[in-house]
């Protein structure tokens, strides 16, 4: 697989490479098989000089004598970058992964740079579930009952039961039914293996292909993104990972450690100040992750942002068949005083600037323009 990952690093760098650089596992094992193949990418990171990310970043940076492009993101950024956002994702991208257009853009990327991305590396790690022994007791249930134990945990109604009396029948009718009608439907999804089998190609066919893949559209507004991790070969080969590899890292940890080991000086998010080779016992233990992170942006901030908010209060109007605008207001009001809608407002925001788009784009068409669409 190390072998894989660097023959496409080294096919797709081009003249320009540039890497999407994070603290994270993805981005350094990215980093590693280019420094192993003698290649020096320039590297983007996103943050506030304070962030996590940015630190850890440009110490690498200064170490190996790489460029680094800091880009720091504001309320401004997000609102200016709304429609093309919306319109290119039809509003399926909620307001708070905006970024992933925002930093790309902000760089002055061109389509002559290679934009590498470290998306789908995570199907070499457990996504879902990594829970060291948890994990490996969840796997020996019957996946049927696992899997719903599971989505059960993880699904997460982003409105309240006394909300849907102003959402459109057959969707409250829907939400309705509660998290165990939605966990049974997400049980069924994958069909096939074992319960961490399943929830991989979860991730691997649902998570990459739709929220992933909305990102790698974002990035080509700007540039030309290469995905490494999306290599054929190397995901057959990550398929057949065993478990032990796929937890706790193990195996970026092993592919960070062979090409470039140096760069396990460097934090490991949440974890310690150096990047071990292979997980410590009990690693996924809440007090295991004592480190702290600064964010990349103070979304607290962001989406307290009265403009922000604005956005979707002025725009609710283009969703009264979905929800309506009242108890859009509603929402907002709570999240004014309490901070607790943020999830809700940031995928409502989506939905209402794209259908926005959508009804301005049909009105200024002729009768035959829209016809033909």
């Amino acid at each position: 697989m190390v072998d894989l990952l660097c023959e496409e690093v080294a096919r797709c760098a081009g003249s320009a490479p540039v890497l999407s650089a994070s603290g994270g596992f993805d981005s350094r094992v990215l980093l590693a098989a280019f420094l192993a193949s003698g290649l020096k990418p320039d590297l983007v990171v996103q943050g506030n000089p304070d962030s996590s990310d940015r630190v850890v970043v440009e110490a690498i940076g200064r170490r190996f004598g790489l460029k680094v492009h800091s880009i720091a993101l504001s309320v401004e950024d997000y609102l200016d970058s709304a429609d093309k956002i919306c319109t290119t994702t039809n509003g399926t991208k909620p307001a708070g992964h905006w970024h992933t257009y925002i930093y790309a853009s902000k760089a002055g990327l061109t389509e002559n740079d290679h934009f590498f991305v470290g998306a789908n590396g995570e199907f070499a790690r457990t996504y879902f579930l990594d829970k060291g022994m948890l994990s490996l007791a969840a796997n020996g249930l019957p996946p049927g009952l696992a899997l719903r134990e599971f989505w059960k945990r993880k699904a997460k109604p982003a409105l309240k039961a006394d909300e849907l009396p102003g959402v459109r029948a057959d969707v409250a009718d829907y939400l309705r039914g509660g998290v165990g009608q939605q966990a049974t439907r997400l049980a069924h999804a994958r069909p096939g293996g074992s319960t961490l089998h399943q929830l991989d190609h979860f991730y691997l066919e649902e998570r990459v292909r739709h929220f992933v893949g909305n990102g790698l559209a974002l990035y080509g507004l700007s540039t030309a993104w290469r995905t490494p991790f999306l290599s054929a070969p190397w995901i057959a080969e990550a398929d057949r990972l065993p478990r032990s590899w796929k937890l706790g890292a193990n195996w970026h940890r092993h592919a960070i450690a062979r090409l470039q080991p140096e760069l396990l000086d460097y934090p490991e998010e949440h974890v310690a100040l150096t990047m071990a080779r292979r997980h410590a016992p009990l690693y996924w233990l809440p007090r295991r992750r004592r480190q702290p992170v600064v964010p990349y942006v103070d979304y607290k901030m962001v989406f307290s942002d009265k403009r922000m908010l604005s956005l979707l209060v002025d725009n609710a109007c283009y969703m009264e068949d979905l929800i309506d605008g009242k108890t859009v207001r509603k929402i907002v009001d709570e999240h004014r005083s309490s901070g607790t809608r943020q999830r809700a407002i940031s995928i409502l925001t989506g939905i209402a600037v794209w259908r926005r788009n959508v009804s301005l784009a049909g009105a200024s068409q002729s009768p035959a323009q829209a016809r033909a669409s």
